[in-house]
């Protein structure tokens, strides 16, 4: 799903009680915009029943090349983490539990 797609679902949802396909794109582009802004200073986003984004550092470490079994060095990154909720977990694993 993307961002537009959100846009017309939320729309659709909320519909009945005024919701505008215009103010819909806003409303998710503004979401969007305010979770970015928290993941950029370091803040976790938690959302009960869906899960939460964090913000981690990967520290510095030596790793080994593949081909040649030479030491490299693996320098301090940054990275975004989405962990799903139990419950999120578990639903999907019904879900697929069936296939």
């Amino acid at each position: 799903m993307n961002k537009a797609q959100l846009a017309k679902q939320l729309h659709q949802a909320l519909k009945n009680q005024g919701m505008t396909s215009r103010l819909a794109v806003q409303s998710v582009t503004e979401i969007i915009r305010i979770m970015r802004g928290a993941v950029i200073q370091g803040q976790s986003i938690s959302m009960r029943g869906f899960g939460t984004i964090q913000y981690t550092t990967m520290q510095a470490k030596e790793g080994r090349n593949f081909h040649t079994g030479l030491p490299v060095h693996i320098p301090k990154r940054h990275r975004i983490r989405f962990v799903p909720s139990i419950q999120l977990t578990q639903i999907i694993n019904e879900r697929f539990a069936e296939e």
